[in-house]
Order: C-alpha cells, then sequence, then structure tokens
C-alpha cells in the first residue's frame, strides 16, 4: 500500500503516451453522457460543451491521472513507483463488518456518496488515488475529479464549485459556470474531495455547508469524501460513513514485502513481526506509515518502541543520518553543517511555528519566511550559534532528511504526523507560560495528535501547569448549582441539531464554544467521558418511538411543545435546533443530557484526584532524598 504521496513523478515518453490516451478515452466516456442529454439540451449546445470540457479538462487530466499514479515514498525517497503495482488492497469497516476497498465503487455509482475516514497514515489518500488511476486506465461511468480541498486553506474566495472549476480547466480553454454545471446535472463527473480533516478549522462549517448544498443540487453526482474521524460526519444524513480498517497480520507481511528496500533487512522485520512484534506492537504495524517507519529504524535501533512520539523521533534520526534503499547506510552530507540536535531544533521550531499557524502546504515565500523565524527563534533559545541559510536548511529538508516534497507549486510535509509530531516536541520544551497558550491551540484540532504526544513527552509538567488548571476551568462550569444543567451545557455548546426519521435520531452540527475543545482534550488524553462524541451519543439508540413513549410518560408534555420533535405524523422527518437555553431544560432531561453534565462531573473530579495524588508522590521521593 504506497504511504505517502504528493511528488507528481515526470513520466517517460511511453508512460506519457499512455496518460494521453487514457485522458483521451476518459473524456470521451464522460462526454457521452452529455450525447444522451442532447435531446433535453438541444444538440448545439451538447456539441459546444463537449468541445469546451475536452480542449478545458484535457491538461487537468494529464495531471490528475500523473498525480494518482505515480507517488514517492519514504522506502526509497528518490525512486517513483507506480500504484497500480504496488498498491495492496485495504479493507473498508462498515459498521461492525468489513467489505473489501473495490466495493465502494462497484456500479452503478450514480448519486452515492460517502465519507471515507482514517487515522493518519490509513491509506485513505492513497484508496482514493488508486481508484483515480485505474479509473483512467479502464473508464466507466462518470469522469473522477480528484481536487485536494487543503488548496482552499489559500483563497479569500471559498466557493467550492467555482473552485473546482477553475481548479480543473486549463487557464486558455475556461468552462463557463452554467457549462460546468450542465456536465454535473448530466453525469459526467463524479467528485473526489481528498482531505476535508486539512481544510483550516476557520473554514470547516463553511466548506461543510457547501458540499452538503452540493448534494442537493445535483443529488445523481457521486460524491466521496475523505479525512480523519470528524464526530460532524454523522449529521450528513444522505452520505454514507465508512473508515479504514486496520491492518491484518496478513496485510501487515504483505505491506512489508511490497516495499522497495533491502531484501535481507525485510525478511529479518517479517520474522521478528511473526515471532513477537505483532503481540507487543500491534497497534503501531496496523498502520501502513509507521509500518514503514518501522522498517526504516529496524536495522539502526536493537529494540522498537512503544511510545510514539520516541517512535517517531528515531524515524527522523534515521533519515537524517543514514537511509537510502541502495545502500543500506551512509552518511548524508548537510548543506546546513548542522548537528543533529541543531538540526532537530531548527525544524521543530519549523513545524512548530506553521502548525500554530495552521499551515499544512507553503508557497514559496511562506516556506522561506517559517524556514527564517526558525532559524531566528534557535538563535535566541541559544540552540544556534548562527542562522542559517534558508536555501540549505530547505535542501536539506528535501533531499537528507525527505520530510518535504514538491506538490505542484506547493511545498508539503511528506506526511503530516511528522510536523504534528515536531510541534509536540516543540511545545514541550517551551516555559510554561508560553506552552499554556500553544496547547490550547492544540486542543482546538480534536483529530490531530500534536497534544497528546506532548503530553506523552512531558506529562508531569504538563499535568500540573495545564491540565489541572482546565480541568478547575470545566468543573466550575459543570458544578455550578446555581444554573439549569442545560444552562451549563451552554458554556461547553450553544446549540446542536437533531434529525429525527422513524428509526434512529442523528446529533449533529454541534455549534460549540472553545471550552469544549479543551473538555475534548481531556477525554483524549485521560479516556474519559467528556468528549463532544459523549454528547452525541444523548440520543444512541433512542428511536423515534421510544421517544414518544418517553414524552407521554411525563404529565406536562403539552406545556413543553410536543410537536417540536414529534409532529403530527410520526413518518414524518424532523429537523430541530435545540438551544441551549433554560426554556428547553425539559427537553433536555428527556434526552439524557442531566446524566452527560454529571458523568462529566465525576470523571473531571477522579482525573484531578489522580493527579494530585501522582505529583504528592513524586514530591515525596524528592523530600526524602533530599
Amino acid at each position: 500500500m504506497p504511504l505517502w504521496g504528493g511528488d507528481m513523478v515526470e513520466p517517460t515518453a511511453l508512460v506519457a503516451l499512455a496518460t494521453d490516451i487514457a485522458v483521451k478515452e476518459a473524456l470521451k466516456t464522460g462526454t457521452a453522457s452529455l450525447t444522451k442529454a442532447a435531446s433535453q439540451l438541444g444538440k448545439r449546445t451538447t456539441d459546444n460543451l463537449v468541445v469546451a470540457l475536452q480542449l478545458g479538462f484535457h491538461d487537468y487530466m494529464r495531471v490528475s491521472y500523473e498525480k494518482c499514479r505515480y507517488f514517492k515514498s519514504i522506502l526509497p525517497p528518490s525512486q517513483p513507483r507506480d500504484i497500480l503495482s504496488h498498491y495492496i488492497p485495504a479493507d473498508i469497516k462498515v459498521g461492525d463488518s468489513t467489505i473489501e476497498d473495490v466495493s465502494l465503487f462497484e456500479e452503478p455509482t450514480r448519486g452515492k456518496k460517502f465519507v471515507l475516514t482514517g487515522l493518519a497514515g490509513s491509506g485513505k489518500s492513497m484508496l482514493l488515488k488508486h481508484f483515480v488511476a485505474t479509473y483512467f486506465d479502464k473508464p466507466r461511468g462518470p469522469t473522477p475529479l480528484f481536487v485536494e480541498l487543503r488548496r482552499l486553506n489559500k483563497l479569500t474566495n471559498r466557493n467550492l464549485l467555482s473552485f473546482i472549476r477553475t481548479y480543473c480547466v486549463s487557464a486558455s480553454n475556461q468552462i463557463t459556470e452554467r457549462q460546468f454545471g450542465i456536465a454535473l446535472k448530466s453525469g459526467v463527473f463524479s467528485l473526489i474531495l481528498d482531505g476535508f480533516d486539512e481544510v483550516n478549522d476557520d473554514y470547516k462549517m463553511e466548506v461543510q455547508d457547501q458540499i452538503l448544498d452540493i448534494q442537493r443540487l445535483y443529488p445523481d453526482v457521486m460524491i466521496v469524501v475523505s479525512s480523519r474521524p470528524d464526530p460532524r460526519f454523522r449529521g450528513w444524513v444522505n452520505f454514507s460513513v465508512y473508515s479504514v480498517a486496520e491492518l491484518s497480520k496478513e496485510k501487515c507481511i504483505e505491506l512489508i514485502d511490497s516495499f522497495e528496500y533491502d531484501v535481507g533487512t525485510k525478511r529479518r522485520f517479517k520474522d521478528r513481526v511473526n515471532k513477537d512484534l505483532w503481540a507487543s506492537h500491534k497497534s503501531f504495524l496496523q498502520y501502513p506509515l509507521l509500518v514503514s517507519i518501522m522498517l526504516l529504524t529496524y536495522e539502526e535501533f536493537a529494540d522498537i518502541p512503544n511510545r510514539r512520539h520516541v517512535f517517531y523521533r528515531r524515524a527522523f534520526d534515521t533519515l537524517l543520518v543514514k537511509h537510502d534503499a541502495d545502500k543500506e547506510q551512509y552518511q548524508r552530507a548537510l548543506k546546513t553543517k548542522l548537528q543533529v540536535e541543531e538540526f532537530r531544533a531548527v525544524f521543530a521550531a519549523f513545524c512548530g511555528l506553521s502548525y500554530i499557524k495552521g499551515k499544512i502546504s507553503f508557497d514559496e515565500e511562506s516556506l522561506r519566511s517559517f524556514c527564517e523565524n526558525a532559524s531566528k527563534y534557535c538563535q535566541n533559545t541559544k540552540e544556534l550559534d548562527s542562522p542559517v541559510k534558508s536555501d540549505h536548511f530547505i535542501s536539506d529538508l528535501f533531499n537528507a532528511v525527505c520530510m518535504l516534497q514538491h506538490d505542484g507549486l506547493d511545498t508539503t510535509f511528506v506526511h503530516r504526523s511528522f510536523q504534528e509530531y515536531f510541534a509536540a516536541y516543540f511545545a514541550s520544551r517551551l516555559p510554561n507560560d508560553k506552552m499554556d497558550k500553544v496547547l490550547d491551540s492544540f486542543a482546538e484540532r480534536f483529530n490531530d495528535q500534536a497534544l497528546a504526544m506532548a503530553f506523552d513527552m512531558s506529562r508531569e509538567v504538563l499535568e500540573i501547569s495545564w491540565c489541572l488548571t482546565k480541568i478547575d476551568t470545566l468543573l466550575d462550569c459543570l458544578s455550578d448549582e446555581r444554573l439549569l444543567p442545560i444552562e451549563r451545557m451552554s458554556k461547553l455548546a450553544e446549540s446542536f441539531t437533531i434529525d429525527i426519521r422513524e428509526d434512529d435520531i442523528i446529533v449533529s452540527s454541534l455549534r460549540h464554544s472553545d471550552l469544549l475543545a479543551i473538555s475534548n482534550a481531556m477525554a483524549q488524553l485521560y479516556a474519559i467521558r467528556t468528549s463532544v462524541d459523549n454528547i452525541f451519543v444523548l440520543l444512541n439508540g433512542l428511536s423515534r418511538k421510544k421517544l414518544l413513549q418517553s414524552i407521554r410518560s411525563k404529565d406536562n408534555a403539552s406545556r413543553h411543545n410536543y410537536n417540536l420533535f414529534v409532529g403530527n405524523n410520526i413518518n414524518d422527518w424532523k429537523t430541530v435546533t435545540l438551544t441551549m437555553a433554560p426554556e428547553n431544560q425539559w427537553w433536555f432531561s428527556i434526552l439524557g443530557g442531566d446524566e452527560v453534565i454529571e458523568n462529566m462531573r465525576q470523571d473531571l473530579e477522579k482525573t484531578k484526584r489522580a493527579i494530585r495524588g501522582r505529583d504528592r508522590k513524586a514530591d515525596a521521593i524528592i523530600d526524602s532524598l533530599l
């Protein structure tokens, strides 16, 4: 299974010819749908549109095909690989069952809509790229438009349809908004929207609303969205939600075999996986990205660390000083001439500063700016004696440690998880007053691992300086007896939307406060019931019938707007926005909100006592020595 994509590879003349043929066949298949629609559109309109699509989309199709088919990974970083010959099929989780990845795209695809979720390094983007590449080899159905949503971050106007249209056509052959709309309605295209989780948090609600608008305006268009897991997808009523399954032991072995790496090292690594590593490090070996890092560091270190942050540090150190697929070990010459610790410090500052600003890709100017600021920061902290030349540092990041890659005109990380690790490393070494502010910003990204890794690196410091303060703030909110339970919840969430159907009830579109991010963070760090998921679980297993029974059992039901939720016809669907206001306390209780508030309070009190207890024991040990 390919691990890292993004670097577009210049194909050979033979591949270029094959690409051109594939693109032409894809366009021919797509525009055939327009010919069928000629009676509705008129022949002249149809002919003009077919020509416009063939001219306007040809260049994009070529780039998209190459981008999806050819990729680079760290094993080895210098050689392009063909996804069609190196891809290992992934298993997909659907509830409690598992299906093959090809099942997602089986005909008919018309009108199919789903979200594909997976953790960092699970292979979700590679699965979608493999689908696009195989489509061009054997065109069938609508032509997929592969769109990276993170590119919206750089725009001031984030109109999604306009972005897709301008992103996918050549500048010299612009297709009008009307022509693009006709093509969508006629079934020419499907939309493959990669990386919803890479959209800046400030823009996600706006982009979400537009995706849902597109599915309403064009119900016959297949829409596929990839992302890290996000509770908001529960509210995408017309989208199925699938997740990439963890690797089985057999898939893990198959993946190791697929790597272009030293045969002896692979054999010894597989022997260890079969002997003991699968039992001791299953949580690592279930993800393609981490398998590749394990193999990369296997020969360098005798043991395999259990802590993820140690794992990433070793991977970086290995990449920095030793690694090449053709020569098992050799020393790379760094243009910066920095020692390992110096280089690590500058890269940590680069990652930390860019992560705080929410930057996951860079144009030339911003890349240079972050490098310069990272160098200045490390000079101020006395980790560097003299400034580092940005050109040299950037060259080393591309060529020596392979942390960055070109993606069109932009630069991206080979994998976001490395940025998250080094941002955590950067934060864990900050003074307490600065650390608190940085960790607050980390907590806003509940899908990322930066906060968890920073916590793992400096747990004792973070617990006393940051976690206890946040727990006290949450307890002040949840324990205020002067307020109704719904008023306490309002400190975390202003409202949420409830979709009521005949068979189930779905909570979604939670409009939350900054404090809920802290509540989520506590759930992530301590595995307690304070996450946004805990609020969504309010209605788990509650059907409309059960809701009706619960309501009717209340003597004063008629005084609380009975029709607000249930309406007059049990077969009607209803969507209700429940505001966290005193007048809705009755409904909040019916839905289980009082119990959620109490569970959160109890878990936070228990966690606070445990932290205080550990701190006292640590102090006692130090005192006994002094």
